[in-house]
């Protein structure tokens, strides 16, 4: 989860250049609305892989405190 965090900080630090050098002229916003769609994409992405993963982790803590009735001592 912490690696998707600075994924996902990176991709906010892309998606701030490109409109750094939109407002500088470096780019034309019209030539970088695909990469904002698929930085929008990879966000969402990211942000639910992250919910699913803290979701497994918690079912998994949850898991291990149960007692198992099943298993023999």
């Amino acid at each position: 989860m912490r690696f998707l965090d600075y994924s996902m900080g990176s991709l906010g630090e892309t998606e701030t250049h490109l409109l750094d050098g939109i407002d500088q002229g470096y780019f034309a916003a019209d030539d970088c609305q695909k990469a904002f769609r698929l930085a929008t994409r990879c966000g969402k992405a990211c942000n639910r892989l992250k919910q699913s993963q803290a979701r497994y982790l918690e079912e998994r803590k949850a898991r291990q405190r149960k007692p198992n009735r099943n298993r023999q001592t």
